[in-house]
C-alpha cells in the first residue's frame, strides 16, 4: 500500500543526498575499474611501434665468468 500523504518536493530533497553519494560512489568505482584494468594490461617493453620483441641476448642461461 502507498502511503495517502505523499509530498513530492519534501521526498525529492531528503532523497538529493543519498542519490549524489551513490552516483559518487558509481562514478570513483567506475574510473577505480579504469586503473585497476589500464594496469593489468602489459606495456610494450622496447617500444617498438611493430610490436616485435628484441632477440634475446647470447649470455642468457650462461654462467657469470670473473673479470
Amino acid at each position: 500500500m502507498s502511503s495517502p500523504k505523499t509530498n513530492i518536493e519534501k521526498q525529492t530533497k531528503r532523497h538529493r543526498g543519498p542519490l549524489i553519494g551513490v552516483g559518487l560512489a558509481i562514478l570513483f568505482g567506475a574510473i577505480f575499474m579504469v586503473l585497476i584494468l589500464n594496469s593489468a594490461i602489459p606495456d610494450d617493453e622496447d617500444g617498438s611501434p611493430d610490436g616485435t620483441q628484441p632477440p634475446f641476448e647470447e649470455s642468457i642461461g650462461e654462467e657469470a665468468q670473473p673479470e
